[in-house]
């Protein structure tokens, strides 16, 4: 998506920096650690943003000075030049914790732990209540890893994982 001679333009240069000078370091991480392949996550919302802030649809020289086809490539190497500058800010590095959430069906009650075997034990709930806490956990971490769902470990037993990234400064 880069000009064929593999240099970024000015105006890539510039529009790259207000972007990440305006990022918060939740945000800058959750680019940061993403892979190249799923910068295409970013079209809908944030490349939408871009394309409206820098009036992209009707600016054809910028687009052009961008070195891109169209808008929706103009956006899409902006936050691409983005990612491949946050790679290298060193600033910008996560400590990763992995919470384990088991649910004993047959038993009701449900295991929170760490790695390195400490655990909470909360009884008396159903999976609907074991689920709706593991939901709860997960809006408490950056949007870099995700809850998705129970896996059956055994007739009685379902195993979640959590990954919980903090950034440390």
């Amino acid at each position: 998506m880069r000009k064929s001679d593999n240099s970024v333009t000015p105006e890539m240069n510039r529009i790259v920096s207000e972007i990440l000078d305006e990022m918060d370091e939740i945000n800058k991480a959750n680019v940061k650690f993403k892979t190249e392949d799923q910068l295409n996550e970013f079209h809908s919302g944030w490349g939408q943003g871009i394309r409206n802030s820098y009036q992209l649809h009707r600016n054809k020289r910028l687009v052009e000075a961008l070195g891109a086809e169209d808008a929706d490539n103009a956006s899409s190497m902006i936050i691409q030049e983005c990612w491949r500058r946050l790679q290298s800010d060193e600033n910008i590095q996560l400590v990763d914790t992995t919470i384990n959430l088991t649910y004993v069906e047959n038993e009701g009650y449900l295991e929170i732990g760490s790695e390195v075997e400490e655990f909470i034990r909360i009884e008396g709930i159903d999976l609907e209540f074991a689920t709706k806490i593991g939901r709860i956990l997960r809006a408490q971490v950056t949007p870099m890893e995700y809850f998705a769902s129970w896996t059956v470990r055994s007739i009685d037993r379902r195993h979640a994982t959590l990954k919980i990234c903090r950034i440390e400064p």
